[in-house]
């Protein structure tokens, strides 16, 4: 079994993580109880593996998110745009995370 997760410490301390389960499905049928202890989110992916080639994609994903931030950061100091007004206004807009 493996069974990784996302949500960081903020969503470990709520008891909100999402956990990517690769293995014996009955195996998670019995911990699983244990699991929604701290879990708002389980998912089978397949055998063995599978929950970390998820993982893995997530970070994938994270990372590709991080780097569009940064270079749209470095494009707007470039251009001399105000930054700090740059990422307000953003925030409140589609580029927002939120």
């Amino acid at each position: 079994m493996d069974a990784p997760v996302s949500g960081g410490d903020v969503g470990a301390k709520a008891g909100k993580l999402a956990v990517m389960v690769g293995g014996d499905a009955k195996v998670l049928d019995v911990v699983k109880p244990l699991m929604q202890c701290y879990s708002a989110n389980i998912a089978h992916m397949g055998a063995a593996g599978f929950g970390q080639h998820t993982k893995m994609a997530n970070q994938v994903i994270i990372a590709g998110q991080m780097i569009g931030v940064v270079e749209g950061l470095m494009y707007g100091h470039k251009a001399g745009v105000p930054l700090p007004t740059m990422v307000e206004l953003l925030s409140k807009g589609a580029a927002s995370s939120l």
